[in-house]
């Protein structure tokens, strides 16, 4: 009798997560659709490299869903900004949103990527914010399809590597939020414990408790 030999299958590697900043309380009626309709476009380009793209517009958008309460949209889209792998900022007009989403990433250690349509003027406080940044200019949709492509490619592998090493962020633990900021960061445990005035081994059992308890 032939003896069956179960094969397990490979598990295929999860989905990196990615986040399309965009102006959106200042953007004109008339560019709403279009605005969307290429915000959607990079969310199916994205999905062909394994990365989740998730678009604000959909959740906490100021027309669609001008019920949803201020405190409401911060803590919605800065939960999404901080456990993004990417951040993608489609740098089209002025947006105090994105600047305060760039600011959070910044803040985080989440790499971003600034989409800059050539000619078009971008903040120069922006551009210089101290993020993990890479600009990316373009002349086109098409242009801009084939150098995020480009982009992915070589950025995937990396983000995955990085992904696979911090583990899923926890940010109702506040010592998995510490052990994934410090390391998102490349800072030393015993630099974080001397700014914050305790013992290293003290930092340690913050990072390591399950429960996240101080």
């Amino acid at each position: 009798m032939k003896e069956n030999i179960a094969v397990q299958a490979e598990q295929p590697a999860a989905h990196l997560r990615a986040y399309l900043a965009t102006a959106l309380t200042g953007l004109p009626d008339s560019e709403r659709e279009g605005t969307f309709a290429l915000c959607r476009r990079l969310q199916s380009l994205c999905a062909e490299y394994g990365v989740v793209l998730y678009l604000p517009f959909d959740h906490t958008d100021p027309v669609a869903h001008a019920d949803v309460p201020n405190a409401v949209v911060y803590e919605r889209d800065r939960k999404q900004v901080v456990t993004s792998d990417l951040i993608l900022m489609l740098c089209t007009g002025a947006s105090y949103g994105v600047g305060q989403e760039n600011e959070i990433a910044a803040e985080n250690g989440v790499p971003v990527a600034y989409l800059v349509q050539n000619g078009c003027k971008v903040s120069r406080m922006l551009l210089g914010s101290d993020t993990r940044k890479v600009e990316i200019r373009y002349d086109g949709i098409d242009d801009l399809e084939l150098q995020l492509r480009e982009f992915l490619a070589g950025t995937v592998p990396a983000l995955r590597e990085r992904r696979d090493k911090l583990g899923v962020p926890e940010p109702l633990r506040i010592g998995s939020r510490i052990l994934d900021l410090r390391e998102r960061s490349d800072v030393s445990r015993k630099t974080i414990a001397d700014l914050i005035g305790v013992d290293e081994q003290c930092l340690k059992r913050i990072e390591e408790d399950p429960l996240g308890r101080l």
